[in-house]
């Protein structure tokens, strides 16, 4: 049995577009967490700055930044990186591309630009169009549980490695801040007008942010940064939304 191990990594969030640069800003002490105005309430969140998005995804892709959507193009910009530093063949047959994630391109519900198929609000349409701008061959598996999504795609990567079926698999998780989620949970009254206090008796609710994450997860163990030994999941289908 062949085994798994994480290497190139990428991070994108509001404290960066490198794993580099947000590893720097945890440890700075910095946060993304800044004021915003929802159907007239106030509340906090980490949301990645339009411009300087559509900048950076111009610059490095050479591409029309409009047509593409905000979470396709973090998600490419991610992928570019790990690709760029791993040197793997997108275009082999031994090459998988994973994506994990909640809500995908939900905002397209609210706003859809011309330049955008209706269609990539379906998840694995989305999929689909990151994996055909870099060309794999495979078609893209779409893991989507919610908030287990991110470590169940990297558990099933495990799995494929090992049993031999591939030779390496970028995994990449997405999810961005839109007027759906912050619909679900402003119904619930679980939004907080102010920063998070998640250990204080006080607290009055979370924070929602928006980031990109990209692995690459192989059998070769040469410059691994660390092996998957072990990893399994459950479903005890208790209740259908209670805790």
């Amino acid at each position: 049995m062949k085994k798994a191990f994480l290497h190139n990594s990428n991070i994108i969030s509001p404290l960066g577009f490198t794993t580099s640069q947000n590893f720097k800003a945890v440890c700075d002490g910095k946060i993304a967490m800044q004021n915003h105005t929802f159907n007239n309430t106030n509340y906090f969140a980490a949301v990645i700055e339009n411009k300087l998005l559509d900048d950076l995804f111009t610059t490095q892709t050479r591409r029309d930044a409009k047509n593409f959507t905000r979470l396709e193009k973090m998600s490419i910009l991610s992928i570019q990186d790990v690709l760029n530093n791993s040197g793997t063949d997108v275009k082999s047959k031994r090459t998988l591309f994973i994506f994990s994630t909640t809500k995908g391109n939900i905002d397209l519900l609210e706003n859809n630009p011309p330049e955008i198929a209706e269609s990539r609000v379906y998840l694995h349409e989305t999929a689909q169009t990151i994996s055909n701008y870099f060309g794999f061959i495979n078609q893209p598996i779409v893991v989507s549980n919610a908030c287990i999504s991110g470590l169940l795609a990297i558990i099933i990567a495990k799995r494929l490695l090992t049993d031999n079926q591939y030779d390496n698999i970028i995994v990449t998780g997405a999810d961005v801040v839109s007027t759906f989620t912050l619909s679900g949970l402003g119904v619930l009254g679980a939004l907080s007008t102010k920063a998070c206090t998640p250990f204080d008796k006080t607290r009055a609710g979370i924070n929602f942010g928006e980031a990109v994450a990209s692995v690459l997860v192989s059998n070769r163990q040469k410059n691994g940064r660390a092996e998957i030994v072990s990893a399994s999941s459950a479903n005890y289908a208790n209740h259908i939304s209670g805790p």
